[in-house]
């Protein structure tokens, strides 16, 4: 029986051995922009940060670029995985879309919108011809850009992307996104039925920018982002951000 217990306990050893993390955890470097800490200081235990670091290395997460952990205004954790760096950009694909309607929402709060009933053909006068060429895109509101219930005949799901009729990327290849759409035919009445479209979301920053005046990344980063920065530590990082065109 006592030999029994003894390998009992040696193979529990070695299961134990054999879950150990293999990651070691280390304090992110200052001059990061942000007030670096450590996670023990803030009760996180490392051993199971560690473990989820070893999953996202081993292949459970493959679409995970990045993981950031911040507490009380200092980054007491940030790794990068699958060939990406803090120094890359990465594609952020339809996040876009959140960001482009938060900042129409800060345009209506500024009044720079009258609101989100007000005339597409109001908010972009520069397409007044593609525009004008459908009564029924005349009175298309700025709300059913929001909303992806346009009306407009918009197909990127039966065509794969990167092909010769997916619209999304005809959209993306032509020098004028904004009127590529506008020039769509609207196939259903403005508010009646959703249809995922990206061309909708692609309008907002032409709407944005003419209706403030400022560039949309700039904009962006005076109301959205830098503000965000600030109010998460005040050492946090600030600086331009880089919209891409959504996709997906």
């Amino acid at each position: 029986m006592r030999r029994v217990l003894i390998c009992l306990a040696m193979m529990c050893c070695l299961v134990s051995c054999s879950t150990e993390p293999s990651y070691a955890y280390r304090e992110p470097v200052a001059g990061t922009g942000w007030v670096s800490g450590s996670l023990v200081d803030f009760g996180i235990s490392p051993v199971r940060i560690a473990g989820m670091v070893d999953e996202v290395h081993d292949g459970g997460f493959e679409s995970v670029r990045s993981i950031l952990i911040v507490r009380d205004g200092r980054l007491v954790f940030g790794e990068y995985f699958h060939g990406a760096s803090k120094y890359r950009a990465h594609y952020v694909a339809s996040v876009t879309k959140s960001v482009t309607s938060i900042l129409v929402g800060v345009a209506i709060d500024e009044g720079k919108i009258v609101g989100a009933d007000q005339r597409v053909s109001d908010l972009l006068p520069q397409y007044a011809d593609p525009l004008a060429a459908d009564p029924a895109k005349m009175d298309l509101r700025l709300r059913r850009l929001l909303t992806m219930t346009s009306g407009l005949d918009w197909d990127e799901e039966t065509v794969p992307y990167g092909t010769v009729g997916n619209a999304c990327y005809e959209m993306e290849e032509s020098l004028d996104a904004p009127a590529y759409v506008l020039q769509r035919s609207v196939t259903d009445e403005p508010g009646t039925r959703f249809q995922y479209c990206g061309g909708n979301p692609a309008l907002l920053p032409a709407i944005v920018e003419t209706a403030t005046g400022r560039r949309v990344d700039v904009y962006a980063d005076e109301v959205l982002f830098g503000p965000l920065a600030s109010r998460t530590t005040p050492g946090g990082p600030t600086g331009t951000a880089t919209l891409t065109p959504a996709v997906g």
